[in-house]
């Protein structure tokens, strides 16, 4: 073309690609035989017959060629990597077998994924931890175990590695060659800086994540850090949860919580009652003398874990229960409890008045309405209903008893004759 058109300039694209057969058996889902191209790989064929099947080995699947040669697709490796070698082409004529999974090496510690992985024949210690995504940042590299269960042997055999010339280095000395059941025992450096950190949520300018330093740092530290609360906080809501609390079993509790209130003596109701509305890894701070008043005898020391939560100001006292209206009534400063449940309509016919209790929003304290030195956004007004009463039973047990009691006197006048 060229000799013959010298000023013509030549072309040449692919219009359309060329399919052929493929055939896919053993471990999967759905074997047979599919089409494929030019431009497929073995993964995008075992997609087509449904996936691997349970207990298929992902790291040894063969493709057999026409020519009598054959490939191993090491799939799993492939999902790790990228490494387009462990992920061939496909050819016309090929056969897929996928076999089981037969033999697997385990490896726990300071690697990113622990587990048992699948072996494949000629792995090492280096192969094994590329599968776990390698080593974590607090890895002791000077010496890791590796468990060898030998065949008919009940003691273990342990060889110790040096990860720095078996991982990093790939020295065959010390990359020792893997068999089936072996385990890798990576361990974490002991005096690695551990991370302590604490949240701070809600109404705060900056919140999120701070490190603290052990038995040293403050509450008010943080909050100065944080940059303060935003005008909407409510520090009279605030808490501080100690996640890692120590959750002694309080075996007192244990054996109230298998009673019926009915059983228990008045002190045992009262400890019941105490310890049911305790607030469970809530460490008690006054957060308005603190950063309000600058009381400095009311900062704690934080530890990992603590949560310091900031919720909005409530500008409502809810009243719920036995009122013909419940709901939020907007917060008026002074007010009592009977300006609340007026403004939710008043009471219902079938209200207990008697037993009204105040549900403070900062403690979760159940208060008479006359123990309550104010009412405070985000209380809780609680109208009971009255018990319900069978007027008849009651009256046949009034007229039997009054019956008994005219027996007995009857009898005693008797014998006084």
């Amino acid at each position: 073309m060229g000799k013959r058109y010298k000023k013509a300039t030549t072309s040449v694209s692919l219009s359309k690609v060329r399919n052929f057969r493929v055939f896919v058996v053993g471990a999967v889902n759905l074997p047979g035989t599919y089409t494929a191209t030019a431009v497929d790989r073995v993964s995008m064929i075992i997609d087509q017959a449904g996936g691997f099947s349970p207990g298929a080995s992902k790291r040894n699947v063969q493709v057999r060629r026409r020519d009598s040669s054959a490939a191993i697709a090491d799939l799993y490796r492939f999902s790790v990597t990228g490494d387009l070698e462990d992920n061939p082409y496909l050819l016309d004529g090929d056969v897929v077998a996928v076999p089981l999974c037969l033999d697997s090496v385990g490896v726990f510690g300071a690697v990113g994924v622990e587990g048992y992985y699948e072996l494949k024949r000629g792995d090492r210690i280096s192969d094994l931890v590329e599968l776990a995504r390698g080593l974590v940042s607090d890895v002791y590299m000077e010496k890791a175990e590796l468990v060898r269960f030998r065949e008919n042997q009940e003691t273990p055999e342990r060889l110790f590695v040096d990860l720095t010339k078996a991982v990093v280095e790939k020295d065959h000395e010390h990359n020792f060659a893997l068999q089936s059941d072996d385990v890798l025992l990576v361990r974490h450096i002991p005096t690695w800086h551990p991370e302590h950190l604490v949240e701070v949520r809600g109404e705060i300018f900056f919140p999120g994540h701070y490190s603290i330093e052990k038995d040293k740092t403050y509450l008010s530290e943080v909050i100065e850090r944080a940059r303060g609360f935003k005008p909407d906080a409510s520090l009279s809501e605030a808490k501080l949860i100690r996640t890692l609390y120590d959750q002694t079993l309080d075996l007192e509790f244990e054996r109230l919580k298998e009673m019926s209130v009915a059983d228990m003596n008045e002190e045992e109701y009262a400890y019941f009652k105490a310890k049911s509305n305790q607030l469970h890894g809530v460490i008690l701070v006054d957060f308005q003398k603190l950063f309000l008043m600058d009381d400095k005898s009311k900062d704690v020391l934080l530890k990992h874990g603590d949560i310091i939560d900031i919720p909005t100001v409530r500008r409502t006292v809810n009243v719920s229960g036995q009122v013909k209206e419940p709901g939020a009534i907007q917060y008026k400063p002074g007010k009592k409890t009977d300006y609340y449940i007026d403004r939710a309509g008043g009471y219902n016919w079938n209200a207990r008045k008697s037993k009204v209790r105040v549900i403070k929003g900062s403690t979760g304290q159940w208060l008479k309405p006359s123990k309550v030195k104010r009412i405070e956004p985000g209380d809780t007004v609680w109208v009971p209903e009255k018990p319900e009463r069978n007027y008849w039973e009651l009256f046949k047990d009034f007229v039997s008893t009054t019956a008994q009691v005219a027996t007995v006197i009857l009898v005693i006048d008797q014998l006084r004759k």
